[in-house]
């Protein structure tokens, strides 16, 4: 658990990725290329050279990217409700304690259990006593 929370605790003091701007050079917005059809003229000039830089990213390779990204949201929509459910639990373990810590010493539970067996000591004492009373009065003694 301690090894989770130091975890959780690292990613939160990495810095953000920062957002790149393109550079000089670089294609300015995504193009898709399809089979069969021409390259869009954004990409290449009139001689067949390419105006801009980029990656060609396969359609597949980039559904898996949605893919982790979304897998990484729900971790993160997860990690943010357990975290919610143990500030939960660690407020109402604090209100036991401190209901508990509010109680006079003659309310707790070791106390109680004293009182619990002073009052059979006693209890037994009277019975005893009365039986002692019974039998020497019904012998004369």
């Amino acid at each position: 658990m301690l090894f989770a929370i130091s975890l959780a605790g690292m990613a939160f003091a990495l810095d953000p990725i920062p957002e790149l701007k393109p550079k000089p050079g670089d294609c300015a917005r995504s193009i898709p290329i399809e089979i069969g059809k021409p390259i869009p003229a954004a990409l290449v000039d009139m001689n067949g050279r390419a105006k801009c830089s980029g990656i060609v990213e396969p359609p597949a390779s980039f559904a898996y990217l949605l893919a982790v990204e979304s897998r990484a949201e729900t971790a993160d929509r997860l990690f943010q409700l357990d975290v919610s459910i143990l500030e939960t639990e660690r407020d109402w373990y604090r209100s036991e304690l401190e209901r508990e810590r509010s109680r006079q010493w003659w309310q707790k539970p070791a106390a109680q259990r004293w009182f619990g067996r002073l009052e059979m000591l006693a209890t037994v004492g009277v019975v005893v006593a009365g039986f002692g009373a019974a039998y020497n009065s019904g012998y004369g003694n």
